[in-house]
């Protein structure tokens, strides 16, 4: 008699161990589904946030360089005042300034996405040489 409650005893608690760890192995899956979305959303969300700063940055750079583009375009009419010695180092000058402002608008062009560590080292280098080109824009002009 014996026997057989010790039997039945130690089989409802092996059956209870089983039946309680598949429930905690379902939660624990449904857990780890959840935080693999939440990982992708995040992987989303910062490729989101890296494309949409490439985006501002490139029109925000155009801009200076469309800005650039039109202080050539006056600078070209200032000079037909000016006498024909003075006139070739300023048209000198001017055409050094354009080609700098068309490389860098073409380098900016042809940007491709290739990862944020290329990107930030390319936007470092970049703002170097628009600020160079913003210099030399302000020396041009007082002299």
């Amino acid at each position: 008699m014996r026997k057989p409650i010790l039997f039945l005893a130690i089989t409802s608690v092996v059956a209870m161990g089983a039946f309680s760890s598949c429930a905690s192995e379902e939660d624990k899956l449904k857990s780890d589904k959840e935080e693999i979305n939440n990982a992708n959303e995040d992987i989303e969300l910062a490729k989101e946030k890296y494309y949409q700063d490439m985006a501002d940055y490139k029109e925000m750079n155009l801009e200076k360089i469309r800005a650039n583009e039109k202080s050539i375009a006056e600078f070209n009419k200032r000079i037909l005042d000016q006498k024909q010695e003075a006139k070739a180092d300023y048209l000198a000058k001017i055409d050094a300034l354009d080609k700098k402002n068309t490389d860098l608008k073409k380098k900016l062009d042809e940007f491709k996405e290739t990862g944020k560590d290329n990107w930030e080292s390319f936007k470092n280098e970049f703002n170097k040489d628009m600020e160079e080109l913003g210099n030399a824009f302000k020396d041009f002009t007082h002299k």
